[in-house]
């Protein structure tokens, strides 16, 4: 067992953190307490791997207290996660691509951050494929432009977007100029980047489970930032979804779009099923929520 494995375990045992989400994303642990608030912070960094398990264990603890203190809602209009900003608010889970936006200002009172008009990409600017809400993308429509997206399902779209040193920024059918393909190719050569995003790991193997409200819980890792972005590709899901399906054969793997870099995959006779995604719903006000509800890869 690895040091985050282990910190992760440990975590999970903390009276505190009975009900939370807690997972780990590279060397940072990250905390969704039940009333919304959320925290993170780096256990390496601040324990030494060598020392005793006990000396760990009484630290993780100490850090934990005073994460557990120092956690805050959430920001709103918010942004991506892990130092990352992004040029629009949040989704609301219960809005569909049939919803029409009454308005361009969320529940917070924010107005959306819209695009600077002068952006210029340069043209080796990755293009990548972002998942988000419905209501993410209809909030984006400004006269006759708008975010670039398709919609996966009634309530889930997937847009093209930049990926910029310190953001992500949502390509506009305004950028569509600059380039010669039409959008199914851009969407196709975006599922292209996302995989190199991997140098050529398989993703199925970069998969870590958890135990999340009871239930055993496969977490997308990577790639950082672009974790619920797999959803769009098809193929790999197909893929994912037959590696676990060896795991549980009795099961039916079911993804969950839970947030912006939070993707999971339940099975569905898991006896903890029902715990698991109380837990979510009870999240879905999150700013960073997507859709936490289970869906299958049909075709």
């Amino acid at each position: 067992m690895n040091f985050m494995q282990w910190a992760l375990q440990q975590t999970s045992q903390h009276p505190a953190l009975k009900d939370a989400l807690v997972t780990a994303n590279g060397q940072w642990l990250e905390i969704l307490l039940p009333d919304g608030r959320t925290t993170r912070f780096r256990p390496a960094a601040l324990i030494r791997e060598d020392a005793s398990e006990q000396v760990r264990a009484q630290l993780l603890h100490k850090l934990l207290d005073i994460a557990i203190a120092q956690a805050h809602m959430p920001e709103k209009p918010a942004s991506d996660v892990h130092d990352r900003t992004e040029c629009e608010g949040h989704s609301n889970p219960a809005h569909s691509f049939s919803s029409t936006p009454a308005s361009h200002v969320d529940s917070s009172g924010h107005k959306a951050t819209s695009l600077r008009p002068d952006f210029q990409p340069q043209a080796d600017t990755p293009i990548v494929p972002i998942v988000r809400g419905a209501d993410y993308f209809l909030r984006s429509h400004r006269g006759e432009d708008s975010m670039v997206y398709m919609p996966l399902t009634d309530f889930v779209g997937v847009g093209l977007a930049y990926d910029l040193p310190a953001a992500i920024h949502p390509m506009y059918y305004s950028h569509l100029e600059e380039h010669s393909a039409d959008i199914g190719n851009l969407l196709e050569e975006s599922v292209f980047a996302l995989r190199a995003l991997m140098g050529g790991r398989n993703i199925a193997l970069s998969l870590e489970i958890l135990r999340i409200a009871g239930a055993e819980v496969a977490v997308f890792l990577e790639p950082h930032n672009y974790e619920l972005s797999w959803m769009c590709d098809v193929e790999v899901m197909m893929n994912v979804a037959e590696s676990l399906q060896e795991r549980h054969p009795e099961s039916i793997p079911l993804f969950v779009p839970a947030a912006r870099t939070k993707f999971y995959v339940v099975f569905s006779e898991d006896p903890h099923l029902v715990d698991f995604f109380k837990l979510l719903l009870a999240q879905r006000e999150s700013s960073e929520a997507v859709y936490p509800l289970p869906h299958t890869v049909a075709a």
